[in-house]
């Protein structure tokens, strides 16, 4: 695969004269590489920044249709550095063009700060690279191994990987990342974060989540465990870190996972600095997280995919998936529909809703879960899943930003096995529309205290 160098893509980004009849390359190219987006996603939001600074300073904004005029001759040096200098780190792009200004000062006779704030919008991202700085990860299936590279695809450092394949099929299957990279500390240097495990010593091997810093040395690592009691069980096995984790790029926090491979879930929220800031605990399952706007409102919110385990003695698991608002994770607090842990009623669920059993779940006897969502422009998609003789039989909802169910699509599998399930006499109907109908009638809402029909958030506070 050729890649896109640096300047091209910024001069892409510029909309540049210059890139315009590379234009269908780009997009398809940027489409298909994780590398060449992740630095496309960087130049774009450098320069949006710093339009934005400098729209607020107002400073009149550069004609971007023409590439960066470029001297043919060099530029004289102004003055001499005295003394020893302070270590000082840009943060916000105005301030790293006032840095590249003073580390690059020259003579110019009405030269000010706003011309050389424009001069130096078109150049300044080229000429703040480095090399050091991680930019994307890669799982080599090939060579077995995990692979952290910076923006101009140089491998920085790498580790084994207990898989040697996979991973990259199961990010794009379930939407979920199982690596990022992100400057935690604001030093212009991106970290790794992954809570994959790698063989070799009990550093690698243990689960927890990793923070790498840009040489693959471990800067920090969560691997506390927890215990639960729920309903007067306790539970003698431990509840680990899982590979299912996702970040608050602005907030720099994390959420994560932990499970016993048993019923009891925690969803623990952590800091920048690794200080707990709260817990969301729930009765049964939830493996698959995501961190979305789901509202469209500009806040992100979290959505947990599972089952839901109480009564699962007597009955099946129920299907489910609850919408929280992360900053209201604060303590430890359990989910509302599942109160058994001796904690108090957690306040950050916006939605907590259970899809409805099949005729393949009644007729074949198995649980249902929810095992990922897929966001759309205007709907989210949150797949139900039934196993059956090996295979998966799932259906896939579709809703609406507000939370409404809008339809439902079968597999070919699951159409497969619910005409079986018809001609013997164990299924009251094919997969018609009158059937799917009574499925979307069949989703129900938690409003807190009991189950509805009717579309309804969480009340709180509760009683």
């Amino acid at each position: 695969m050729k890649h896109i160098d640096q300047q091209t893509l910024e001069l892409y980004v510029l909309n540049a004269q210059e890139a315009g009849d590379l234009k269908p390359e780009i997009e398809l190219h940027v489409a298909e590489c994780l590398g060449c987006k992740l630095l496309f996603e960087e130049i774009s939001a450098f320069h949006a920044e710093l339009s934005a600074e400098l729209k607020a300073a107002a400073v009149e904004a550069p004609v971007t249709e023409h590439r960066l005029a470029r001297r043919k001759s060099a530029l004289e040096p102004f003055g001499e550095p005295f003394g020893a200098t302070v270590s000082y780190v840009p943060r916000s792009a105005m301030e790293k063009v006032r840095h590249l200004i003073m580390k690059h000062p020259i003579a110019t006779g009405a030269g000010t700060f706003a011309s050389l704030a424009i001069l130096a919008l078109g150049g300044v991202f080229l000429m703040r690279h480095d090399t050091r700085n991680p930019s994307y990860v890669r799982y080599n299936d090939s060579a077995g191994r995990f692979e952290v590279d910076n923006d101009q695809n140089e491998m920085l450092w790498s580790i084994p990987l207990n898989e040697a394949k996979g991973h990259q099929d199961a990010e794009q299957a379930s939407g979920m990342k199982q690596a990022e990279v992100i400057d935690l500390d604001a030093d212009g240097i991106n970290e790794v974060v992954t809570a994959l495990k790698f063989p070799g010593n009990e550093t690698y091997t243990r689960p927890a989540l990793r923070i790498f810093d840009n040489s693959g040395n471990v800067l920090k690592q969560f691997d506390e465990r927890r215990y639960a009691a729920f309903n007067g069980t306790t539970y003698e096995n431990a509840l680990v870190v899982t590979e299912h984790f996702v970040v608050d790029r602005d907030a720099k926090e994390f959420y994560l996972v932990m499970t016993n491979g048993r019923s009891p879930t925690v969803v623990r929220r952590i800091g920048r600095d690794g200080t707990e800031l709260g817990e969301y605990w729930h009765f049964g399952q939830t493996g698959a997280l995501y961190f979305s706007d789901v509202d469209g409102d500009g806040r992100r919110e979290l959505v947990l995919c599972g089952i839901n385990d109480v009564d699962d003695a007597k009955e099946l698991s129920k299907p489910v998936f609850t919408i929280l608002d992360p900053q209201k994770i604060v303590g430890r607090k359990e989910a509302t529909c599942t109160r058994g842990f001796g904690l108090p009623p957690s306040d950050a669920e916006l939605y907590y809703i259970r899809l409805p059993f099949t005729d393949i779940n009644f007729a074949d006897n198995v649980n249902a879960s929810v095992i990922w969502m897929r966001e759309h422009d205007a709907t989210f998609e949150f797949e139900m899943c039934s196993q059956v003789e090996l295979v998966n039989r799932a259906l896939d909802f579709s809703f609406s930003r507000d939370m409404r169910c809008l339809g439902v699509k079968a597999t070919t599998w699951t159409l497969q096995r619910m005409k079986v399930l018809y001609e013997s006499g164990k299924a009251k109907s094919l997969f018609t529309p009158a059937y799917e109908e009574e499925l979307v009638e069949g989703v129900a809402y938690w409003d807190g205290s009991r189950w509805s029909d009717a579309k309804s958030q969480v009340i709180h506070p509760l009683p």
